[in-house]
């Protein structure tokens, strides 16, 4: 089984003014924020069994070596700068982008890797150290496929913003080249910043086989951040995977009442209403999806995909999944179903070239072996680039 649910990616650093629409600069909290909201969300899990890591602790060990070398002289600004610069530079910790590695800070300064969740907990938890007014953000729009095993979800994006008496600057470490002037970004809470990495490490622990874990985890966040869409599209997502769509989608139907406008939570409600026996409703919420996509949004074609293939339309099937991967090239689970439908429908050349990609993608993915086997035609190639 395979479904969309709720996530990001990042890769490339971005220094800008940045002025946030319908809020300005003014609108955000000046000053050091405080971790308090984060720390009494942590506070309530732990009295119901939960132990979630703080995202943003360091060891006094890497504190003390970071305003050593970056210094706490100069002016906030400055200290910003010096501090973008030593998480940047090849001579210094040379972060790097690793997919699906959500850590916390102190786990993504030992690693010098992450994703850009890692990176903005890694900053704005040095920069607090230096004493840097900082805080998170995310990205509202552009929403990012994201995918580990065989979920695919989808998120805010997330990055730091520094406030400053003339404006504020924003620090992202992303791999969309997108003008931040167009973009549009949210301040986020120290709670709500927790609660989406809590999530990711949700879907992780699904992608793993923990789904009792992820789904302790979900429900308690739901109850905490209500207010955060991912959480409830990836409590559905995790219940779709335990095999118990009734439950998924009476969480996506409770969902939708409250984020009528959220198209993800229309696909995914349409899987489970279509695992759930319910082809009519299945059909019913596809139709408002399209509606309000216009056909368009990876997501959309993603599920549609799946219900194509599902039906044996393999040919209409790959249309859906090679669409989808023109905004997504390099998504493993998209690409993985575009190289089954074209094979399924017998466009072999173009499923082989799909598979060369994935494998030139995502060279680990336990999905190239499970192919391999699908399909024999691949298995040679398989063979050919496991040799070498």
């Amino acid at each position: 089984m395979n479904f969309f649910a709720s996530r990001f990616a990042a890769i490339f650093l971005l220094l800008s003014a940045l002025a946030f629409p319908g809020v300005g600069c003014a609108g955000l909290e000046s000053g050091l924020r405080s971790s308090g909201d984060g720390a009494w969300m942590r506070s309530e899990a732990q009295k119901r069994g939960l132990q979630l890591p703080d995202p943003t602790a360091l060891t006094r060990a890497t504190q003390n070596e970071v305003r050593t070398v970056v210094g706490s002289y100069g002016t906030p600004t400055e200290r910003m700068r010096r501090l973008v610069r030593y998480l940047v530079d090849s001579d210094r910790v040379h972060f790097q982008y690793s997919l699906n590695h959500s850590l916390t800070a102190e786990q993504a300064f030992q690693a010098h890797r992450g994703d850009c969740m890692a990176y903005t907990n890694l900053y704005v938890a040095l920069a607090r150290a230096l004493d840097v007014p900082a805080s998170f953000v995310r990205r509202t729009e552009l929403p990012y496929l994201y995918a580990h095993e065989d979920v695919l979800y989808a998120s805010s994006h997330m990055a730091a913003a520094n406030h400053t008496s003339w404006g504020t600057l924003l620090v992202d470490f992303s791999m969309e080249h997108t003008d931040a002037q167009v973009s549009r970004y949210r301040d986020t809470s120290d709670a709500d910043a927790f609660a989406l990495f809590y999530n990711n490490l949700a879907m992780e622990e699904l992608a793993h086989g923990e789904g009792a874990a992820a789904e302790k985890t979900l429900r308690f966040l739901v109850e905490m951040r209500p207010h955060l869409k991912e959480l409830a599209g990836n409590l559905g997502i995790v219940l779709l995977h335990e095999r118990r769509p009734l439950e998924a989608l009476a969480v996506y139907e409770a969902a939708l009442q409250r984020f009528p406008g959220e198209l993800n939570l229309y696909t995914n409600a349409a899987q489970a209403a279509r695992y759930a026996g319910q082809g009519q409703l299945a059909d019913s919420l596809m139709a408002k999806a399209e509606s309000m996509s216009g056909g368009n949004d990876p997501s959309f074609l993603f599920n549609r995909g799946l219900v194509r293939y599902e039906k044996a339309s393999y040919q209409r099937a790959a249309e859906d999944f090679r669409d989808a991967a023109r905004t997504q090239p390099s998504n493993a689970v998209i690409l993985t179903w575009m190289v089954r439908a074209l094979l399924s429908s017998g466009q072999t050349s173009e499923g082989v070239r799909a598979f060369e990609h994935l494998c030139e993608v995502a060279p680990a993915s336990h999905f190239l072996s499970q192919l391999a086997l699908q399909f024999p035609v691949l298995a040679a190639e398989r063979a050919r680039r496991v040799r070498h």
